[in-house]
């Protein structure tokens, strides 16, 4: 299923897709880390918060030890996945 995320900082939206039975127990309290163990965590935080992988760069703000380089967007400047973000700008 897709579910529609709406950032509450910046106001975009990010679809996320996840297993419907997964969804169903996250709604009835179960813990994200624990249904959604397959999502990278900068998913999960879109999915418990709502706020997009920008805005969670600029509020957080730190390393990310969690981060495997094989997510999206990863809060480490030194992460593999952020090489095209994080690059100098050409003038």
């Amino acid at each position: 299923m897709t579910i529609n995320c709406r950032c509450p900082l910046c106001g975009t939206v990010t679809q996320v897709t996840c297993k419907e039975d997964a969804w169903l127990a996250y709604t009835k309290g179960a813990l994200a880390q624990d249904v959604f163990h397959d999502m990278d965590i900068h998913t999960r935080e879109t999915i418990i918060s709502g706020m997009c992988d920008l805005c969670q760069i600029a509020f957080f703000e730190a390393d990310d030890d969690e981060c495997d380089g094989e997510c999206d967007i990863c809060m480490d400047f030194d992460c593999p996945s952020n090489a095209s973000i994080f690059a100098p700008r050409e003038e």
